[in-house]
């Protein structure tokens, strides 16, 4: 009986804890005004609101990746093909738009090395004391992401802690499946909802017309510009949108020299 009853206690903190879940209840977002806005003489693009783990927006837990809604409008009396969305992190590294989870995931570990090798802690979400534009005013303020990128996932050391002793080793394994399977289910809800959400591109922008676009990206700290390549008359060009004020803080800790 005793066994039993660790085993269903251990299934409960495994299956609740730890790893990516799509929320019931979504963070709420305003989505009135533009955060900033660029135009140029063929388009015109605004950058809506960036969802990050713990902020306004967010429909998911435990997210390794940002989703930056922007609205593109072409100005012009024909067709643009929009080619391509990048985000410039803050060490200038160029970040592309990627609708595969585990790729997303895989990228913000890689970004997470790159910034430990200069001697900045990344983790997803915001520091204490940092705001987002109007993100956190309009919510009521924003919750901050306690977990590093690539640690998310809760382990089996912690539960061994909590439930100490021997008699943990007679549920482990049945445990440690259900576990498993849970966090693959919710992976795999997690994953179709990226698709879904993301917008594809290329794609045609006719003329006059304004589109909404979701992009994902991999973990961008303090990022700097918003890059929005399109083609015009065989022309390839960039209109980019300063974020190095409205975004600065966002997934950097401290100096850890």
């Amino acid at each position: 009986m005793k066994s039993f009853i660790l085993a269903i206690i251990c299934c409960v903190l495994l299956t609740s804890c730890g790893g990516t879940k799509i929320l019931k209840k979504p963070v709420p977002l305003n989505l009135e005004t533009p955060f900033t806005s660029q135009s140029d003489d063929s388009i015109t693009v605004s950058l809506d609101g960036v969802i990050f783990r713990d902020g306004p927006g967010t429909w998911a837990k435990n997210v390794d990746w940002d989703e930056y809604l922007i609205s593109v409008t072409n100005n012009t009396d024909e067709d643009v093909i929009l080619d391509d969305v990048v985000v410039v992190d803050s060490i200038g590294t160029e970040l592309h738009t990627n609708s595969d989870r585990k790729e997303l995931v895989k990228a913000s570990k890689e970004t997470v090395t790159r910034y430990k090798d200069i001697g900045l802690e990344v983790k997803a979400g915001l520091r204490p004391g940092q705001i987002l534009g109007r993100g956190a005013a309009t919510t009521g303020g924003v919750a901050l992401a306690t977990g590093m990128v690539g640690t998310s996932v809760g382990g089996w050391a912690g539960v061994g802690v909590c439930m100490g002793g021997v008699a943990i080793a007679v549920v482990a394994v049945p445990a440690m499946i259900i576990y498993s399977l849970v966090r693959m289910g919710n992976n795999d809800k997690v994953t179709k909802e990226i698709l879904v959400r993301q917008t594809q591109i290329p794609m045609t922008l006719s003329s006059g017309s304004r589109y909404k676009l979701d992009m994902f990206f991999p973990l961008a700290p303090s990022p700097q510009l918003v890059k929005v390549n399109y083609i015009r008359g065989g022309e390839h060009r960039i209109l980019s949108l300063d974020t190095s004020e409205l975004l600065t803080g966002l997934h950097v800790g401290q100096n850890e020299k």
